[in-house]
């Protein structure tokens, strides 16, 4: 009988997996994540998942969008849409920037200052890691005025409003450019229309709409008819029934929505020692880190709204200016007029309200 040799098995396919190990850890290693050989072994890489990152995205000029991310990407799609208009796509030209992190859009159609425009897009970076991204921005004027706030009456009784006044320092136009008002938890913010103005003009927003009388003017500067309305001078009206511009606060000017500041105004009446609410400490504080307000946004550097009433108000002192042209916001700039010299739509009285 010839002996039979026992071959055993379990070796037989251990060493075959020995000998296939690498091969399989590799294949492995393609399929799932980056390896490399190193004198000490196979080396196993994380694989790279990580998606680019939005940056800044911003209209830049009329007809222009920047947009940048955190690593190189390619462009794979772009559309760009009014939100008036959403069947209108604005055909443009991209031009990417080194390293590839950015580029610039160029539109052939220019964006209006009123409207605002849906930005949709899918970059993709080295290792094919996608991002969808997109962002709703106002559109741009490239003919903002010089313009500062003027005088602030934060007094109501029918037929009196509150109002903001504000003066034209240049000639442009104010299309797209904001107020913001910081008196509830919840900011008003008014964008106003497309109408030119010239140096010299007083803009008066009030602060509430009474009943259809108060009409918007962009051309026909008698249109609104209210009592507390000024002929000659622009008018508009907050859409607002109740108190929306308090005896404390803040005021923003800026150059669009979400823009620079171009001027501010924090005011307080006697005794509050703290802004009425964290939404108006943030408004102080941005108007003092954007370098809109001199002092800092604490209370206290705020100008005084003494004791308001339909003939006083606070009106600013533009002879403290060293340059006209560029104010420089400051409680010292402001003052409390005495009865009777509050001047709607008017060069401001500058005669000091004593009790």
């Amino acid at each position: 009988m010839k002996n039979v040799r026992k071959i055993d098995w379990l070796q037989v396919v251990s060493k075959i997996v020995a000998a296939l190990g690498l091969t399989i850890l590799v294949c492995i290693c393609g399929m799932s994540a980056s390896c490399k050989v190193s004198p000490e072994g196979i080396e196993i890489l994380e694989p790279e998942y990580t998606p680019p990152k939005l940056l800044n995205i911003q209209i830049s000029n009329s007809s222009e969008l920047f947009i940048e991310f955190d690593k190189t990407i390619s462009l794979k799609e772009l559309e760009i849409i009014p939100v008036s208009n959403p069947e209108e796509k604005i055909p443009v030209n991209v031009e990417i920037l080194e390293p590839n992190t950015s580029f610039y859009i160029d539109c052939k159609t220019k964006f209006s200052a009123q409207d605002e425009y849906e930005i949709h897009g899918v970059v993709e970076d080295e290792t094919q890691n996608s991002l969808t991204f997109s962002s709703i921005l106002q559109g741009f004027n490239d003919n903002i005025p010089k313009i500062a706030l003027s005088e602030l009456r934060s007094f109501y009784q029918k037929p009196k409003l509150e109002y903001i006044e504000l003066v034209a320092l240049s000639e442009g136009n104010l299309a797209g450019m904001t107020l913001e008002i910081f008196y509830k938890t919840e900011p008003i913010i008014f964008v106003f229309p497309d109408i030119n103005v010239k140096k010299g003009d007083f803009i008066l927003v009030h602060g509430r709409k009474i009943d259809e009388t108060c009409v918007n003017e962009t051309i026909d500067l008698c249109a609104a008819t209210y009592k507390d309305s000024v002929p000659n001078v622009v008018d508009f009206w907050l859409d607002s029934e109740t108190k929306v511009i308090g005896n404390s606060g803040v005021i923003l000017l800026k150059n669009r929505k979400n823009g620079d500041i171009i001027d501010a105004l924090l005011y307080n009446e006697p005794g509050k020692e703290a802004w009425a609410n964290e939404t108006v400490q943030q408004a102080a504080e941005e108007a003092f880190n954007k370098g809109g307000w001199e002092g800092s946004g604490n209370i206290e550097d705020a100008a005084i709204n003494t004791k308001p009433s339909g003939t006083r108000s606070l009106s600013r002192d533009f002879s403290t200016f060293e340059d006209l042209e560029k104010p420089v916001p400051s409680k010292n700039q402001w003052i409390f007029v005495a009865n009777g010299n509050a001047t709607m739509g008017s060069e401001n009285s500058l005669v000091p309200y004593e009790e």
